[in-house]
């Protein structure tokens, strides 16, 4: 075959590929009743027509045209009388037809998160932000970091310094510590890295009094004695300052890999005296191949999300949801819950994989909680294996932290280079 031949293919395969339809339905929900659909895509200028076909909680029919485009050039045609709810599920069909009669159709599901409000008025909300005086109304954009500056913005994030104890909840292996090592920015991406202590620093004092966040002395200073070793690894933990009841919170994030590594991406009561209940909004365990005794895998490819009560089983589990990915931790994906009053919605990419209702009384104001634990008491059930490698400590044993430390040589392979970090992309708040 001729070198001119081969070009003249190429170009038609590339025209090909160019001028092939594609679009995407987007539906917005209006307040107090009504909605609108309209479509995206390319070659939109090539359109006749459109057809939406609709079953609303697997009930209602709706049925809509659009014949011609709106006043801002979008293919879109609006049911004005439909009352529509947050957790609303719509299961449709769109249909568009082009100007030379071809039909393309696509169905979906799309789950109600947020009102879009119409002609620019400001929609009722329910969100409550103590100590933000300003009125804000329903979809408004209540809090924003995109970690574009070159350090952690002090005025919007606390970081948190202190020695998990035997007696606290999940003992993790950590010191979390106000250290560069476990927390930059990089590339308008905040990372939150677990990194293992030097040998020379396990047997000196650990000293974190200066900026310790905590009351209790010995989560403070902790001098090393027999099993009871420092820390083996350093993390970073951060909240923000920021807290709100009801709203809508996403953030782009790439959670951790590496095994016996999780991240803390939460919603954390306010009141310092409450650690519970909590949201968490993403978690999975770091190891890409965790299975139990009876062969079902709990690895980095679950995802989690849920209302966590407490933090002993059945009740730790009990209000989690979850989700099997494909790909799991490989890039940034967006991460969301919309809480109301009534109900705590889970979404993995805009799709919902989680429903719980929750009473009024359970809940005040939650700040957010970006941070990263190894190891511990509740995360890694004892009979785990990690590939065909044993968790190589015991839930409360006296002596967990060494064993683990002394199994370096099996995990530490596991944690390459900045895969180990929770990475955040940004976190929105918006109210609802």
């Amino acid at each position: 075959m001729s070198k001119m031949l081969r070009f003249f293919i190429v170009l038609l395969l590339i025209s090909v590929t160019l001028s092939e339809f594609t679009f995407e339905p987007v539906i917005l929900a209006h307040k107090p009743k009504g909605f609108t659909t309209y479509i995206e895509g390319n070659d939109l200028e090539d359109v006749k027509e459109f057809r939406f076909l609709g079953r609303l909680n697997n009930g209602r029919s709706i049925i809509i045209w659009a014949t011609k485009l709106d006043s801002n050039g979008r293919w879109s045609s609006h049911n004005r009388n439909l009352k529509l709810n947050i957790g609303d599920e719509i299961s449709f069909e769109v249909t568009v037809w082009k100007k030379d009669k071809t039909e393309y159709s696509k169905n979906a599901v799309s789950t109600i998160l947020y009102y879009t409000p119409l002609n620019g008025e400001c929609l009722e909300t329910q969100t409550l932000t103590p100590g933000l005086e300003k009125k804000h109304c329903g979809s408004d954009l209540l809090f924003e970091d995109d970690f574009v500056n070159e350090n952690l913005n002090s005025s919007v994030w606390n970081i948190e310094q202190y020695i998990p104890q035997y007696t606290e909840d999940n003992y993790e292996f950590v010191s979390y510590q106000d250290s560069n090592d476990c927390k930059f920015i990089s590339n308008s991406r905040l990372f939150i890295k677990p990194t293992v202590r030097a040998p020379e620093e396990m047997d000196n004092i650990l000293d974190l009094r200066q900026g310790c966040t905590k009351s209790l002395p010995e989560s403070c200073y902790h001098q090393p004695i027999g099993p009871y070793i420092n820390p083996p690894i350093k993390s970073t933990k951060i909240f923000s300052k920021f807290a709100f009841k009801y709203g809508r919170i996403e953030i782009g994030a790439k959670l951790p890999v590496g095994d016996w590594i999780y991240p803390q991406v939460e919603l954390v009561p306010n009141h310092v005296s409450r650690k519970y209940p909590k949201i968490v909004i993403a978690y999975s365990r770091g190891n890409p191949q965790l299975t139990l005794k009876n062969g079902d895998d709990i690895g980095n490819n679950i995802l989690y999300g849920g209302f966590v009560s407490d933090y002993k089983e059945p009740e730790r589990s009990a209000g989690l949801k979850s989700k099997v990915l494909s790909e799991p931790n490989k890039e940034i994906k967006k991460y969301s819950v919309v809480w109301t009053p009534d109900m705590l919605l889970f979404a993995y990419d805009n799709e919902v994989y989680g429903r719980i209702k929750i009473a009024h009384k359970e809940l005040s104001d939650y700040r957010i909680a970006f941070g990263v634990g190894v190891g511990g008491n509740f995360d890694f059930p004892n009979e785990a294996k990690s590939g065909n490698k044993k968790k190589p400590w015991l839930n409360n044993d006296s002596k967990q932290a060494k064993k683990f430390l002394n199994a370096k040589d099996e995990w530490f392979s596991t944690w390459i280079e900045n895969d180990v970090a929770l990475q955040i992309d940004y976190v929105r708040v918006y109210a609802l």
